[in-house]
Parts: C-alpha cells; structure tokens; sequence
C-alpha cells in the first residue's frame, strides 16, 4: 500500500497532576536537528523547545483517551525571518478510496499502523521571534506551544483535502476519490454536502462554495456545541492552499483552529468546538477538564530521524495566517 504526507504543520510522559484515566497515546517525537546545533538543538532554547512538544502531548492526553501511539518526526528547522509561515505539519494518508483521518490516528487509535514510523511530519521556522517554553509570551514573541499544539491537531485530521476545483488532492496519484473524514462533514450554507458519502466519494457541491466565505463543518458534535448551527470554515474569496477548509473561519473565536495567530497570543487549550470536531471525526474524549500546560511532567526524551515528505503549513501574520 502506498502513502502520502499531506502537512497543513521519543517522548514519554504523564500528567502527574490531573485526574485522568490511565489510558494515553504514547507520542513518540524525534527531531532531525539533533546534532546539529539548530532549531530544536539550539544551545540555548533547543531543550525547552523539546520539553514544550513533549508538554503539548502531555496536554493532548488529557483531552483524548486512548491507547495507541503517535510517531511524529519533525524535519530540519527552518531559519527564514522575512517568511511568514510559523510551522507545517500533517499526518500521512494511505493512497485509497474513501474518507480517513490519516494514519496517525489509525496508529494512536487502534495500536496499528500500516507503515513504518514515522505517522505524521512537521516542520518549524525558527526566524521568528520565540516564546520556547511554558511561560507566557511577550508582546513580541510567538507562542510555541499553541503553535505545536495547533499543527498536532491538523495531523490528528483537522484537515481536508480537497483542491479548489473540488478534486482530491491526490488525484494526480491515481486516487480521485481519497479524502479526509473532516471533508466528509463539509457543507455549503444550505446545509447540502460537498461530497458523496459513498465507497468512492466524490465531489456534488459548486466549487463556488469553496471560495464563497459560506463553507460549514456539520458534524453532530460541533453543531450541538454551536447551538445547533454548523460551525463556519475559512473559505476566502482566493483559495489559500494549506488554509482553506482546513481551518475554522476567524469568527470563530477562541479556538485553536483558526487560521491565524499573533505575537503575545497564547491558546493552549482546545475550545469546546475543537473538541467537538475531534469526537467527530472518531476520537474518544475524556470527560473531565483540562489543566493548565505548567502542570505536565515530562518523564523521557528520546530522538531520531526519519524521511521527509510534502507538507501543509501554518502560517502566521500580523494576522499571521496558520496552515
């Protein structure tokens, strides 16, 4: 079976001060730039970038409840000031027909994957100005947990893949009919579905709602956590690939999901709306609340490197766009 890496953007640990149940998904973290003295192994920040990936996961196990593993590798740290892309991660997506979350959540969900590590990639630029621990940001720096913790989310399926003529983004590999299970929930402003929920699903809706700033998110969950209404998605006028669709609009407030994040903000926790996309798109959620991200204890810290593949970004702007 073939695979592809779609990024939108080892450690082991417990919460030693929340109340949860015992099961986790063991988050297996590596990093190329190890031995480097770069990015993630600056002499300086290099360690509390680490600690601050491994407290991101800490904080996902909090929220999610279950059993599997996460092997996340990120590439070679970027140093590119006058960019504006923060980061770019995603999971990577067996080549076949039908709606799927990626393998990372196949692995993290069922113990299973069906390719050797890693499950998802990523990738940081570290030109911009950084917030690297678990402190709060200044006015001038960028957070990086909420950053991690917003591109983990894309490799945990927060993502479509849809083109903007309402294609795959896999077709030009033989599989016009593969797209995520978020895309399966996609619908215009009369609550018509963009795609076929069939074996083969393919595309029913205008490819104008794509770019029409009217594209919905109808999963049970998030409308029941949005009053009953579908929650609305980034759909610009000109189609950003890695932002579009991928993403809740920016009137959505205080979600992780947003395609944009300033210097001096911190989100570091999931709203109550991307909780609900995540029970929506299968994973199983703990109950109880979630701590603050200073309370995780991070236990062991391993590293290793693995391949790259194509990615989705996030960006960032002065509205600095996330992908």
């Amino acid at each position: 079976m073939n695979r592809i890496s779609v990024r939108f953007l080892c450690v082991v640990w417990l919460c030693s001060f929340c109340n949860i149940s015992q099961a986790a998904v063991t988050f297996n973290f590596t990093y190329a730039d190890l031995g480097t003295g770069l990015g993630f192994d600056d002499a300086t920040e290099g360690l509390a970038r680490r600690n601050t990936v491994s407290a991101v996961g800490a904080y996902i196990n909090t929220v999610v409840n279950h059993n599997g593993t996460i092997d996340f590798h990120f590439d070679a740290s970027v140093n590119e000031p006058l960019v504006s892309t923060l980061a770019s991660a995603g999971s990577f997506y067996a080549l076949s027909p039908g709606f799927s979350n990626g393998v990372s959540f196949q692995h993290a969900t069922t113990g299973n994957s069906p390719f050797s590590a890693p499950d998802a990639i990523g990738e940081v630029n570290f030109g911009n100005v950084w917030n690297s621990g678990l402190g709060a940001p200044s006015g001038a720096e960028f957070d990086l947990f909420s950053v991690i913790l917003h591109e983990v989310a894309h490799a945990m399926g927060f993502a479509s893949l849809l083109n903007p003529n309402g294609t795959s983004q896999f077709a030009g590999n033989g599989f016009p009919n593969t797209f995520t299970k978020f895309d399966s929930f996609l619908v215009d402003g009369s609550g018509n579905a963009l795609l076929s929920n069939t074996a083969t699903p393919t595309f029913i809706g205008s490819t104008s709602v794509l770019t029409s700033n009217a594209l919905f998110f109808a999963g049970a969950n998030a409308m029941a956590a949005n009053g009953g209404a579908a929650v609305k998605l980034f759909a610009p006028t000109t189609f950003s690939p890695g932002s579009s669709i991928s993403h809740f609009d920016f009137s959505v407030g205080n979600s992780v999901m947003v395609p944009g994040i300033s210097a001096g903000v911190q989100q570091r926790e999931f709203s109550a709306l991307d909780r609900a996309v995540l029970a929506d798109l299968g994973w199983t959620l703990h109950a109880t609340a979630v701590p603050e991200p200073s309370t995780y204890a991070i236990l062991l810290f391993a590293g290793g490197v693995y391949w790259f593949a194509p990615r989705r970004k996030r960006k960032l702007a002065k509205a600095f766009q996330l992908r």
